[in-house]
């Protein structure tokens, strides 16, 4: 009786942590991206605060299946048995691929897949499929359809690999959103009219500080940092300058 119950026991906790126990996540910390080389030699750079949940043993002989939570650029490596390597970003929404290289981002409801090179097939919800080829950018909305173009600049889905931002005409708020991204910290704009301003360049930043001085330098603005998050506004002053409030 004792040894059955153990038994029981034992098999109970191995399905409850069945995940954990043959699965293991790789993570990127907060600010910094973080490289790593899969058991089938495919090179995956992780973007801050992003995490890929692989095999802990390796991968079997029938796929190579992950689960990409945040952003990262994957570079897929071809098996002599064709083996898919699939990319799973939550919602039904896949990435199937034999050898490539591509750059995928799942955030909330958000997803986004752009192929640099090679050939892919996205699986999506109710058993739609759609192919890319390099150059392709597809892009998912709140709504749950999709958009699929070829974008004139590029650079803006890959810059995040040598530490950069990249804006093209870019919203206050778009900018908001991705320092909360990579640096997991709450920034707030209270100024309705103050989010539609739009900024451009390409930034150098791999902490915060870095790129909030140049948002202040280039739209003369304050930052005013609170104890549980910071605030971007217009001075109070009328002086054409801009001033740091610690």
């Amino acid at each position: 009786w004792q040894a059955g119950t153990a038994a029981s026991i034992m098999f109970i906790i191995l399905f409850v942590f069945r995940k954990e126990l043959l699965y293991k996540s790789l993570n990127s910390s907060i600010g910094k991206s973080s490289s790593f080389i899969l058991s089938d030699g495919t090179k995956v750079l992780l973007n801050a605060n992003s995490s890929l949940i692989v095999p802990r043993f390796g991968f079997t002989s029938q796929s190579r299946v992950v689960e990409l939570k945040g952003e990262a650029n994957f570079k897929v490596t071809h098996t002599k048995t064709n083996k898919l390597f699939i990319v799973r970003m939550g919602h039904q929404h896949e990435v199937v691929v034999l050898g490539t290289e591509f750059v995928a981002y799942t955030r909330e409801n958000r997803k986004r897949v752009f192929l640099s090179d090679g050939k892919i097939m996205l699986q999506l919800p109710k058993g739609k499929q759609v192919c890319l080829k390099p150059g392709n950018l597809f892009v998912t909305s709140l709504n749950g359809k999709y958009e699929i173009s070829t974008p004139d600049k590029p650079e803006q889905y890959t810059a995040w690999k040598d530490h950069q931002f990249y804006f093209d005409n870019t919203k206050l708020s778009e900018v908001v959103q991705q320092m909360k991204e990579r640096f997991d910290i709450d920034i707030q704009i209270r100024d309705t009219m103050l989010n539609e301003r739009r900024i451009g360049g390409i930034y150098q930043a791999e902490y915060p500080d870095e790129l909030l001085q140049s948002i202040a330098e280039l739209l003369l603005l304050e930052v005013v940092y609170h104890q549980d998050y910071i605030e971007l506004c217009t001075p109070k002053t009328q002086k054409n300058d801009y001033k740091i409030t610690l």
